[in-house]
């Protein structure tokens, strides 16, 4: 096995899912899966926890968010709450709602990379 493949297999690391534009619906749609109850278990977002605090805001109920130091952290979120491993340097709130900006996009593209990392790291699956 290659030293570049996770030590355990894929099945038991957790996922994560980037939040997208921050200015968009992304964070809103990811707000719905887990509020929904039909996030996997041990599934976490790579953003920024204002914008997810804010989305979960938007979709209404008893959504929490939380924040988590390592991915592994998103196995022992409870239910109704969205994980969330902060990206730092984040500066998305600042952006207008439904517009295209450069800071958006570039929040976006922080929150891929800092996955990928992960995943490369084989912290994710």
């Amino acid at each position: 096995m290659p030293s570049s493949m996770p030590a355990r297999p894929p099945a038991e690391l957790p996922l994560a899912v980037t939040q997208g534009d921050p200015c968009g619906i992304g964070p809103e749609i990811i707000a719905k899966l887990f509020g929904s109850g039909a996030a996997a278990r041990g599934c976490f977002v790579v953003g920024d926890v204002d914008v997810m605090r804010r989305a979960a805001g938007w979709v209404g109920g008893l959504l929490s968010v939380a924040v988590i130091a390592q991915p592994a952290d998103a196995w022992r979120v409870p239910p109704n709450c969205i994980p969330v491993w902060s990206v730092p340097a984040l500066d998305a709130l600042q952006a207008p709602m439904g517009q295209v900006d450069a800071r958006a996009g570039a929040s976006a593209a922080a929150c891929i990379e800092a996955a990928t990392a992960l995943a490369l790291q084989g912290e994710v699956a």
